[in-house]
């Protein structure tokens, strides 16, 4: 073969090459993507698509590893195995091939069955179907397409009802009261029997049903109690809707989201309403306050002491080292949340203190060494844990010195994410379970429709704090006359008007763009300058 022959054979087999190569990267790319939605409800449940951008976005600092490995397992090594299968099947790495040869009278037929040279001609078209397929399945599938209407659609409601807590008229009672709020994760009131208006058998929260019976619970007229909104629906959101009134819906850059950002500047929560009437604000979670940026929020927004689990370990009360589930236990996290209290009470600090669990996250629950080995199935074993270690908590807490002087609110943050536990639960409408229990309030039965949001008012009310309007940010006292907005505008529609798009929420809350609140590098630079 000459030069010019040779060197024309090998531009034809680069060219070859291109489209072959282009179709595998499309085609990794589109597997990819159908496996990381699949994994993220399979893990997640029915979240909303501001759940996934938050997700994706906020950092990862703080997260459970057991998801990071969740995600290698179920998606991308799957994905792996899959393109080098096809590469394997599309070339011919031993230059050999498997043929059969078919005779027919005097001719000779050769059909190549091994490698499958023929799918390199279409793998261009092959990998653009992949992609074009998974993007439109996970358009629908995460409602990408409500997100974008939703973006698209101008509203006024924040402008119409919003409620500025930072000048609310509020008036606290001569002797104020300190304040404990315990944010249960994922507890619902699906979790009780359908006699106690629940939909599992047994009750799977007897302990929690007994408290709801003693001290107040506010209900709607079917037995539910808080409904969860747009925005408000996982761990950060749901701290946003229940201390600032407000629903989580801007997208981060984890890039960028560092502890010099602004997390909701122009938004105004219970904390510091209480810093302002002289509380102590404290934090505690067995996990890393950076998770989700829950550090920048509660540090911004009330200045919190945050008592993590490198904060913990720092203040003696867990070993060197110590590591489970997310970072302590919620048995360690009660431990330590008992001594904190009686240590602020002791000292004579009027005190607001919030607490979260987290063994009942998901479908990766943690079964503790205070689980019923009786209980088989591992989601009412850790929910049945956790019941019982709240009623532990609030028979000591009854017996304290500071009892009178404190309310207690016990509230789920969020709907479970399981995808495999609240199956039966179809025809049932799932909410969050709360109860107020020391609640400064006129009566101790009260029938209302609310929402997470109506937390942030209703916490001021059970404390003996008058709120003019009973309304702050998009929130309602639920021991009021006052309707709820979503008794006004009824579920549906009241989350449509919360996710539009709106100027008030941007500009007033959020405060700017993105890239304003959260501070680039650029931003720094010209600073320096």
């Amino acid at each position: 073969m000459n030069k010019k022959a040779y060197i024309e054979k090998l531009n034809r087999n680069k060219r070859r090459k291109w489209p072959y190569i282009i179709g595998l990267i499309l085609l990794f790319i589109g597997l990819l993507l159908a496996f990381s939605v699949k994994w993220i409800y399979d893990t997640y449940g029915n979240i909303t698509i501001y759940s996934i951008l938050y997700l994706i976005n906020s950092p990862m600092s703080g997260t459970d590893s057991t998801y990071i490995i969740s995600y290698i397992k179920q998606s991308l090594l799957p994905v792996l195995a899959i393109m080098v299968l096809i590469i394997f099947l599309t070339n011919n790495f031993y230059r050999k091939n498997i043929v059969l040869i078919v005779k027919k009278a005097s001719k000779k037929m050769k059909i190549t069955l091994f490698p499958f040279m023929w799918l390199r001609t279409v793998a261009l078209l092959i990998g653009i179907i992949t992609v074009g397929v998974s993007c439109t399945w996970g358009y629908y599938r995460t409602g990408l397409n409500i997100y974008i209407q939703n973006t698209l659609t101008v509203s006024n409601f924040y402008e119409e009802y919003y409620v500025d807590p930072a000048t609310a008229k509020l008036e606290f009672p001569e002797k104020k009261r300190n304040l404990i709020y315990l944010s249960v994760e994922s507890l619902e009131k699906t979790l009780e029997s359908k006699e106690n208006d629940g939909n599992k058998e047994p009750n799977h929260l007897p302990y929690c049903t007994q408290l709801q019976n003693k001290y107040i619970a506010v209900e709607n007229e079917k037995g539910g109690q808080g409904y969860i909104v747009e925005g408000g629906g996982w761990t950060m959101g749901a701290m946003v809707s229940q201390m600032a009134g407000i629903p989580l819906l801007f997208v981060t850059n984890s890039m960028e989201f560092n502890e010099d950002a602004q997390f909701l500047s122009g938004a105004y929560s219970i904390g510091e309403i209480l810093k302002e009437q002289g509380y102590y604000n404290e934090y505690i979670t067995g996990a890393d306050k950076a998770f989700a940026g829950a550090g920048l929020f509660l540090t911004q927004h009330g200045d919190y002491e945050i008592l993590d689990i490198n904060a913990a370990i720092e203040q003696g009360y867990l070993p060197e080292g110590y590591h489970k589930n997310w970072g302590y236990e919620d048995a360690k996290m009660f431990e330590i949340l008992k001594q904190e209290i009686t240590e602020k009470y002791n000292d004579g600090i009027l005190f607001n203190i919030m607490a979260s669990t987290l063994d009942t996250h998901s479908d990766e629950a943690y079964i503790c060494e205070l689980c019923d080995p009786q209980i088989e199935e591992y989601h009412e074993k850790t929910y049945r844990c956790i019941d019982k270690q709240i009623g532990e908590f609030v028979e000591w807490f009854e017996q304290q010195p500071f009892f009178e002087d404190t309310t207690l609110v016990i509230t789920g943050d969020h709907m479970s994410m399981s995808p495999t536990y609240f199956t039966d639960c179809d025809n049932y409408d799932r909410t969050v379970y709360s109860v107020f229990i020391n609640a400064q309030v006129e009566n101790k039965k009260y029938t209302k429709t609310y929402t997470t949001l109506d937390m942030y008012p209703s916490t001021l009310a059970a404390m003996g704090v008058r709120i003019e309007g009973d309304r702050l940010g998009v929130g309602t006292n639920i021991f009021s006359n006052t309707p709820t907005y979503i008794e006004i505008f009824g579920k549906s529609d009241f989350n449509d008007r919360l996710a539009q798009n709106n100027t008030f929420y941007k500009e007033n809350l959020v405060k700017g763009n993105i890239e304003d609140v959260l501070g680039t590098n650029e931003d720094e630079d010209k600073d320096e300058d």
